[in-house]
């Protein structure tokens, strides 16, 4: 379209063809670069009255003189082209001031690089310029690389927006498959499946067939790992990508999706599709990693067909190829190994080489040394399942446990000493002669892809339960959540019901009436209340009724916990009631009313009540948070479900105008109290890690010294809580445990007779407990 531009204005309108050729000198910048400086080397004489076209030219020639590779003189043209711009076209200073952001990217400096486009974001608002989508996209991406993810997310999904108010399909296109992509990988499946396949339409719309392969081949693999295993979609996704990938001649991203394929043949025990799949991959000659995943499914077809020496070789040469260099791959492949010599029944090698994985995952997650990097990478596995299935089969069951524990709460345990399998039998151990016979029970879960696992440990017994896999828990716990949060009636639920009998039922006699039962989840049975479980009657009831529980997220937390040898000095530190900021959400109503409730249980002398216009995020750093026994905050709380450490409880707005108390902050406030209350909105977090339990503001309080933590799975009713608060903290200071006094309070609305009787209004908080 540009040349036929150029040709059409050509003895028609000398400045309109000129124009003409600075757009396709700026289209064409970086696949001919040396064909466009040749094309822009001189401006036509008669131009020097227009500054605006010349700093055009200039930018173009900058563009194009990095694309070679000499950003010096890139660098020197784009200083040229801001002078022109400065009193020619100020508007254009956003486009120069994103393109030396791009030249910084070139040259690895990411903070120039973030000045650059935070600079260019500024000026496109300020002359209302389109490239302000594509300046956000680039945040976005440098914002994920740097591990930013909530920052990403955010830039990337304001990005789409302007490109849609611009109407710039290409922009909003690729922010939306960034943010799919994101999300795909930080395991945020069906956000990764919305995001994906919106990019994937709008690529299709405006022919752009390289993205939308991209794109589909992304989603695919978020319908392929979501729980609730979408399979014939992610089937439909890889079919559509392969078309493109032959029409553009693209045989490594054929070769992806027939991978991809395979290993879903492969969960679905179709060994004849896998065998074609992985025919189809050979023939395309996967390079790099591609090879190696291929290696993988021609050694999964050898072990399915029995094949063993040939599965062997193929799995030994994997491990040993040096591109084979994330931890997560070879610790996967070390454990198909184990499972090749399972089948084969040498069981001392298929033990060593379950034993090299998880050593593989453990090095390498405890090498990481920040938190929000080993979360992330938590996700990458499950590192233990194979093993544990190993041991399960053999009836080794207390082993399976301890490989189990090893995967449990890594951060939060990591002061206990050295996991190791020993270690965690001894943990077991000294777990069951604490246990109080008759009185107290731990359940402790293990869900895996095609099974999942229930040990119930009580003072004299540990016994073993299977149960089905994760695709059927999720399936009922997600519209379990969505009934409870429905306001769903009172009374029998079959789905409650049904998730009581998988999940309690198998240890049911193990289990007395008002013992202290505490539940040690895995994935995503921590979004599952089990305080709402309806347990059989006659009449059918809910759980809380029958017993006290409480959540630990791993076992070792509970065998290295140790009873405190002193109260500190001070009884209550209480905060909340905040104003509201700005840019924040409406105050709470009732916030007052619980911060009184709570109170009334303390003498003047022994709390100290910060709020309102006080209760700021450094009032709370500046009390000495060290000195309480018991912390409650009545406040919001914002969670984030892709960046857990960057959740917050919302107080009132200081003189800077921040009101964020963040969980880095929390973190580093150590803490000894025996028990801190988070009255707020899914403040137990809205993610769940393989190896790190449920992440949010609860596990922060526990990171800075808590034992134990009242936080909320998902909204927390402003007008119902001040009550319950009140009953939860007479009956504290009656002496009963923390788990006995959540549970008096809840049954004292449950026994209400009004709308406080739905397990909505008293089932959302929860007692996590710690060391």
């Amino acid at each position: 379209m540009a040349e036929r531009g150029i040709r059409e204005t050509e003895r028609l309108d000398a400045l309109l063809h000129y124009k003409f050729i600075l757009l396709k000198a700026g289209i064409a910048a970086c696949t001919t670069p040396k064909e466009v400086l040749a094309m822009l080397a001189q401006a036509p004489p008669g131009f020097t009255q227009h500054p605006d076209l010349e700093a055009e030219r200039r930018y173009t020639q900058a563009f194009a003189t990095g694309c070679t590779g000499d950003y010096a003189s890139s660098e020197q043209l784009l200083r040229d082209a801001e002078a022109l711009a400065e009193q020619a076209s100020p508007p254009f200073r956003a486009n120069i001031a994103s393109l030396r952001a791009w030249l910084d990217g070139k040259q690895k400096r990411p903070a120039q690089q973030e000045k650059n486009y935070l600079t260019a974001v500024t000026l496109a608002r300020q002359f209302n310029n389109p490239v302000e989508a594509s300046a956000l996209n680039n945040l976005g991406l440098l914002y994920y690389d740097s591990k930013r993810y909530r920052d990403a997310l955010e830039k990337l999904t304001y990005s789409a927006e302007v490109a849609r108010k611009w109407q710039d399909r290409w922009v909003e296109e690729h922010a939306l498959g960034n943010l799919g992509f994101f999300y795909s990988e930080l395991g945020d499946y069906p956000n990764g499946e919305e995001y994906s396949k919106r990019a994937a339409d709008i690529a299709h719309a405006i022919g752009e067939p390289a993205d939308e392969k991209a794109w589909l081949i992304t989603l695919g693999r978020s319908y392929q790992a979501d729980a609730r295993q979408l399979y014939a979609e992610a089937q439909e996704a890889y079919a559509r990508a392969i078309q493109i990938a032959r029409e553009l001649h693209d045989q490594q991203a054929e070769a992806k999706c027939y991978h991809n394929l395979a290993q879903l043949a492969f969960k679905q025990s179709d060994i004849a599709q896998a065998k074609k799949y992985t025919e189809q991959a050979a023939e395309l000659h996967p390079e790099g990693d591609l090879g190696i995943f291929l290696l993988l499914d021609q050694a999964y077809l050898a072990l399915a067909q029995k094949d063993f020496p040939e599965a062997e070789r193929l799995l030994t040469n994997a491990i040993r190829n040096p591109s084979t260099a994330p931890f997560y791959l070879r610790s996967h492949l070390q454990a198909d190994l184990g499972r090749t010599y399972e089948a084969e029944k040498r069981d001392e090698l298929a033990e060593h080489w379950f034993r090299n994985a998880i050593e593989t995952a453990e090095n390498a997650l405890a090498e990481i040394s920040d938190d929000d990097e080993r979360i992330t990478l938590s996700g990458s596995g499950p590192f233990y399942a194979s093993y544990i299935s190993f041991l399960t089969d053999r009836k080794r069951y207390r082993e399976a446990l301890a490989v189990a524990e090893l995967g449990r709460s890594r951060t939060l345990a990591e002061t206990s000493g050295k996991r190791t399998e020993a270690r965690a039998l001894a943990d077991i151990a000294r777990i069951q002669r604490r246990l109080k016979p008759q009185k107290e029970v731990v359940l402790a879960y293990f869900v895996a892809d095609d099974r999942s696992y229930l040990w119930a440990i009580t003072h004299e017994q540990l016994q073993f339960f299977p149960l089905p896999p994760i695709k059927e828990l999720y399936e009922k716990i997600h519209a379990y959540n969505k009934e409870i949060q429905d306001l769903g009636k009172l009374g029998d639920s079959s789905l409650g019901s049904s998730l009581y009998e998988i999940l309690v039922r198998p240890a049911g006699k193990l289990i007395p009436r008002d013992a202290l039962v505490t539940v040690v989840p895995n994935r995503y049975l921590y979004h599952l209340d089990f305080d709402a479980l309806v347990a059989p009657g006659p009449p059918a009831h809910y759980w809380i009724e029958d017993v006290d529980i409480q959540i630990a997220s791993a076992l070792t937390l509970l065998a290295n916990s140790h009873p405190r040898t002193a109260p500190p000095p001070k009884q209550i530190l209480l905060m909340g009631a905040a104003i509201q900021a700005q840019d924040g959400p409406r105050a709470l109503q009732y916030a007052d009313a619980e911060i009184r409730a709570v109170a009334n249980h303390f003498p003047a002398e022994q709390r100290v009540v910060i709020n309102r216009e006080q209760a700021i995020p450094k009032a709370y750093v500046n009390s000495s948070p060290e000195r309480f026994r018991y912390i409650h905050f009545a406040a919001h709380g914002v969670a984030s479900q892709n960046k857990p450490l960057e959740s917050a409880i919302l107080l009132s707005p200081d003189a800077a105008g921040q009101y964020k108390l963040s969980a880095p902050e929390i973190i580093k406030s150590k803490i000894h109290a025996d028990l801190v209350t988070i009255s707020s909105c899914e403040s137990a977090g809205l993610r769940s890690y393989d190896t790190e339990g449920l992440v949010g503001l609860g596990w922060a309080f526990m990171r800075a010294g808590a034992h134990s933590v009242v936080a909320g799975l998902w909204d927390v009713d402003d007008a119902s809580t001040p009550g319950l608060m009140d009953t939860f903290y007479a009956e504290l200071q009656k002496g009963q445990r923390p788990a006995h006094a959540l549970r008096l309070a809840k049954l004292a609305m449950l026994g209400s007779g009004d709308h406080n009787r739905r397990p909505y209004y008293w089932s959302a908080l929860q007692l996590y407990t710690g060391p």
